[in-house]
């Protein structure tokens, strides 16, 4: 057996898979008239691994076990997908998260299979449209994925200037208000979140957080917070640990100034802050910048959450 992009490939034989690497690769040059190296450069993916934890994945059903590739990057492309479980068996709704691209079947959740919804899913033939939230031009609303009597409504409540990514930023918005999570926390538990729409005004404030929100879990946008200290990277067994306001990873090292609610930050079960130096470390300036720039995507959220709710503490009983 041999561990690939997170998953154990069971029976996986080496020289099988290369063989039908390379079949398939000479295939995709003949198709392509790509070099060896372009088309060995397009199975990489970008894989959203765990909350925050973004890594690099070479993308092939001949080397990672259950790719889904049907539903994969070619459909997805870059697109944003909603990430959840259908039913988090939690006693608080965290299961929530955005990526920008295929993820792991545990991403949203500690304990629970994640499930993508794409903003748009690419067709054959259709150049492969990617949706960028705050890009120039118009992409049609039909183009988005959307039931058509959701699309109806929504240009019944808002008009027909309304786009495809604000319904997409605001729902994101609702479900990350601490006050809607708390109200249907039962529902949440058991069925696909209900989400419910105001009027234009809301709609717009809403959507506004939303995007700000999606941008800093992508780190399109980016806030860091924290500095390390110390000369030795890495995180010993017993660590992290929070102590005196200071973020040890051994008895010689620490992160300061991050906010304790930003520490114990929680995502499906996950403490983000904790999972990510257990499961990546500090090894080198490269992870200590991401962590620190984690921490304040975090506290950024912290902070859209507060905004997000004061909207709808009165809407949402």
């Amino acid at each position: 057996m041999i561990k690939v992009g997170g998953k154990m490939k069971a029976e996986f034989d080496v020289a099988v898979a290369i063989k039908r690497l390379r079949n398939e690769v000479i295939m995709l040059q003949d198709k392509t008239s790509g070099t060896v190296d372009e088309v060995l450069d397009s199975y990489i993916k970008t894989l959203y691994y765990r909350p925050f934890d973004v890594r690099y994945l070479f993308f092939s059903d001949h080397v990672v076990a259950r790719t889904r590739i049907s539903l994969g990057s070619d459909k997805i492309g870059d697109n944003y997908c909603l990430c959840f479980p259908r039913s988090p068996k939690k006693n608080e709704y965290t299961s929530i998260l955005v990526s920008k691209g295929i993820i792991s079947n545990k991403f949203a959740d500690s304990t629970e299979t994640s499930h993508m919804y794409p903003i748009k899913l690419n067709k054959d033939g259709d150049n492969k449209i990617q949706v960028e939230l705050g890009a120039s031009g118009h992409i049609p609303l039909n183009d988005y994925n959307y039931k058509s009597d959701f699309k109806n409504k929504i240009i019944e409540m808002y008009g027909n200037d309304v786009l495809g990514e604000d319904i997409f930023s605001y729902i994101y918005a609702i479900l990350f208000s601490n006050q809607y999570r708390r109200v249907f926390l039962d529902q949440l538990k058991f069925d696909y979140p209900k989400i419910p729409f105001f009027d234009k005004k809301t709609f717009r404030m809403l959507a506004k957080l939303g995007h700000e929100l999606i941008k800093y879990h992508t780190f399109e946008l980016k806030h860091r917070i924290g500095e390390f200290h110390g000369k030795r990277w890495s995180v010993d067994n017993g660590f992290p640990k929070l102590e005196a306001g200071k973020i040890k990873i051994n008895n010689n090292a620490y992160f300061e100034n991050i906010p304790n609610n930003v520490y114990r930050f929680d995502v499906g079960g996950r403490k983000v802050l904790v999972d990510l130096l257990k499961k990546r470390g500090c090894e080198g300036y490269g992870n200590v910048q991401r962590f620190c720039e984690t921490a304040g995507a975090i506290q950024k959220t912290l902070e859209i959450q507060e905004k997000i709710d004061k909207i709808v503490k009165t809407k949402i009983q």
